[in-house]
């Protein structure tokens, strides 16, 4: 077969399959639709297009911080869904506890959230609890194993790398000259 001379089955080429029109990777098909977010089985159409992640974000910051267009978007999410703001206050509010580092208030948080009937939320509240000591000691001490798993992280990258490229000798020099 010739370098670009295609094969006798439609949409089959030398170098792989192509997807034909309409598929996600068309320009065209992809840059006519519309996002949609479809909280409680209700429909949001937003302008911005914002995804779970960014969404999950904004909702998440002071409305003060944001843009007209994100608090735009914050105020229907809300208004289509009461939950999702539920939600969104919880978050904000834990947050604030971590960073403020009120131990003592988060019992009084975690009976809260598991009378709101949020399951997601509910299911964070039961592994608090599981590992309660833990929390607490977060909550209470300064010290954290962050830079320990940063430095597990560098290593298993690096490892990573090397992997069937070389033998033990240079793993271990490629450790020690990037520590």
């Amino acid at each position: 077969m010739e370098r670009n001379q295609r094969s006798r089955i439609p949409g089959i080429t030398k170098f792989g399959a192509s997807l034909g029109p309409g598929s996600h990777t068309s320009e065209k098909a992809g840059a006519s639709r519309k996002k949609v977010l479809r909280p409680c089985g209700k429909t949001l159409r937003s302008t911005p297009k914002f995804s779970g992640k960014r969404s999950a974000w904004l909702i998440q910051q002071p409305s003060e911080t944001l843009e007209h267009d994100q608090l735009t978007f914050v105020k229907k999410l809300f208004e289509v869904s009461p939950e999702i703001q539920k939600a969104a206050t919880f978050a904000r509010e834990f947050k604030q506890l971590m960073m403020e580092r009120k131990h003592h208030e988060l019992e009084n948080w975690l009976v809260r959230v598991e009378s709101s009937q949020i399951e997601d939320l509910i299911s964070f509240v039961k592994g608090v609890r599981k590992d309660q000591d833990a929390v607490t000691a977060a909550f209470e001490l300064q010290w954290s194993n962050g830079p320990v798993e940063g430095q597990i992280n560098r290593l298993k990258m690096i490892k990573r790398n090397t992997y069937d490229r070389a033998k033990l000798d240079l793993l271990e020099a490629r450790l020690l000259l990037a520590g």
